[in-house]
């Protein structure tokens, strides 16, 4: 058979050959080719009209392979995506439990903590009260105390006017500050109670005796301290109910 071609394989040009031989050695389609009597110009082989016969069927076959990888490779993207979107959806389905679970916690962990925090607020309030009332008490029995004393030096027949100096000013500082513990939520009254209790105590602190003035001193303190706690500022409900009026 006439050996009339040339192959490059990439390193040296490699003939001649005839096309059984190019055929038994495995020739690609686009491997470089010269044909013997034509000019020099090398082509592709599978352009050359006399070799294309021997690519049509390894054409066939390696297209066949390259669909059957696509396939595979397509089967196996499909897999994957599908386990993924499972994992996805088991990811969805603990994250949202989780959150669940965490909100349920701090619900009643909040809510445990309102609960403790309400119970010592009414500890408080009554240790408060409780407080309040004692003071009344002591106040009260004080007082009292000082009228005995007052009534014994009458009863014995001592003159008030001689033996007793009387300190007015404390004694009327003690009566308004004690009436303002009463009345003192009537915002003028209160603060005009609450007034004249403080200065006149205040006053009588210079003359003696002196303990009505200090406890008329005291009880205003304590009144004005919490009116304020309890009820807002005595004087801008003073001037509310001044302007109310005006």
């Amino acid at each position: 058979m006439k050996q009339e071609f040339y192959y490059y394989d990439g390193k040296e040009q490699i003939g001649p050959l005839s096309i059984d031989q190019l055929k038994s050695v495995g020739l690609q389609s686009d491997t470089w080719v010269w044909k013997i009597g034509t000019k020099l110009e090398w082509i592709p082989a599978k352009e050359v009209k006399e070799l294309q016969f021997l690519f049509s069927t390894n054409d066939k076959n390696a297209k066949k392979e390259t669909d059957w990888k696509l396939a595979k490779e397509v089967e196996e993207l499909k897999i994957a995506l599908s386990d993924w979107k499972n994992e996805l959806k088991k990811s969805k389905v603990s994250l949202l439990n989780d959150w669940e679970n965490e909100l349920k916690k701090s619900k009643v962990l909040l809510l445990k903590d309102w609960e403790n925090e309400l119970k010592r607020s009414k500890l408080l309030l009554n240790d408060w009260e409780n407080n309040l009332e004692k003071s009344k008490i002591n106040l009260l029995n004080d007082w009292k105390n000082e009228l005995k004393k007052i009534q014994s030096s009458i009863s014995a027949g001592v003159s008030i006017e001689q033996n007793t100096k009387k300190n007015w000013f404390g004694i009327f500082g003690f009566i308004f500050a004690l009436s303002a513990i009463f009345w003192g939520k009537i915002p003028l009254l209160g603060l005009i109670l609450l007034s004249l209790g403080f200065i006149l105590s205040i006053i009588g602190l210079f003359s003696k005796p002196r303990i009505f003035a200090f406890w008329g001193v005291v009880i205003s303190i304590i009144v004005w301290f919490i009116m304020n706690i309890s009820g807002g500022d005595l004087f801008q409900e003073a001037i509310k109910v001044i302007n109310y009026y005006s």
